[in-house]
């Protein structure tokens, strides 16, 4: 393991910079970060044993700013790979940020001001913008109405998972996070088994939703890109499998305290349960998607009865109705916003 460390004097915050074969857009993340008007802050990039000239990029910024760099010896993955940033963090606050996205020149400040104004805040996050490969903006993301309704920044543990359960919104811009480093120590860091799969972040937020105050600041001081060469991406696109943020919520459901939360919380979790067996069944998944569909009760037992049928007689659902049923599914987001 290569690890080069550059002097810091007691800095408030840690950007800590997971890389792997991210050439194409690390210049721009770096450039964003860089030019912070904040300015107490050390910056600490972990190399995931690229193959391409990341390395090689990181290693040009650390000298130009005197930041610290380090290169595994092999691709440990993500998760490990945050948490050895946590490791090697001096900062009160830790924030990730993610290679291929940039940042606004406040974010830094704008977090730190909410977590210096209230210590029962232990995340702070802050809206986004959706930009492609070319750096054009594609979305606006907004708070989900539920949330944006209550017209504040600080958030309970129920209203967190709350704000989780939208299509098109997003409360938790992992990108943006920051978060009080004794939190980690409190509750742990990002879990390593992988039982949470590409959902291991959001683990990580409600984990700490769980045991303190969460807050977004409204604005959006992040430019979130999505493009092809995203493994996250690619999982939603083409898994065939449970969305990896039911497996996130099945877990935090017995610790809402608000019924109303619950219920949606439920309902959310099956409406995209059947949305996953369905495409199961269109692929010849007859077994996966009656697996699938094991335990569905109330309202949706009607589609769970329906689809199961189709499995048990290796009936598969041709392709039209199945993106109709999908369609249909997906409306019923006004359940949620």
């Amino acid at each position: 393991m290569d690890i080069l460390c550059h002097n810091t004097t007691h800095p408030l915050v840690t950007i800590g910079v997971p890389t792997y074969n991210s050439e194409m857009y690390l210049k721009s993340a770096l450039d964003s970060i860089a030019a912070q008007s904040y300015k107490n802050f050390e910056v600490i990039i972990s190399d995931n044993g690229s193959t391409d000239n990341t390395y090689e990029i990181v290693k040009a910024y650390a000298t130009k700013y005197g930041w610290t760099h380090s290169q595994n010896s092999g691709n440990i993955g993500a998760v490990k790979n945050f948490n050895r940033l946590i490791a090697l963090s001096s900062g009160r606050y830790v924030a990730i940020y993610h290679a291929d996205d940039i940042y606004d020149s406040c974010i830094i400040e704008e977090c730190v001001k909410v977590l210096e104004n209230d210590s029962e805040i232990a995340l702070v996050g802050t809206l986004c913008r959706i930009i492609d490969k070319d750096n054009r903006i594609t979305r606006h993301v907004t708070l989900p109405p539920t949330i944006a309704d209550l017209r504040r920044v600080k958030y309970s543990f129920d209203e967190s998972l709350l704000g989780v359960l939208h299509d098109r919104h997003i409360f938790f811009a992992t990108p943006s996070i920051m978060v009080r480093k004794r939190a980690y120590s409190e509750v742990g860091t990002f879990s390593e088994d992988l039982q949470y799969r590409s959902a291991a972040d959001y683990e990580m937020w409600l984990r700490i939703a769980r045991h303190a105050s969460v807050a977004v600041v409204p604005k959006p001081l992040l430019s979130y890109r999505v493009h092809e060469g995203q493994g996250s991406q690619t999982e939603i696109r083409n898994s065939l499998e449970i969305p990896d943020i039911l497996l996130v919520l099945r877990v935090y459901l017995k610790w809402l305290s608000d019924k109303e939360v619950r219920d949606l919380a439920i309902s959310y979790i099956c409406r995209y349960t059947v949305i996953t067996a369905i495409k199961q069944n269109m692929r010849g998944r007859f077994e996966d998607s009656n697996r699938t569909l094991k335990g569905l009760k109330g309202k949706w037992a009607a589609s769970s009865t329906m689809i199961s049928w189709l499995n048990d007689r290796g009936f598969r659902i041709r392709y039209a109705v199945g993106r109709t049923l999908y369609r249909v599914f997906v409306k019923m987001r006004h359940l949620f916003d």
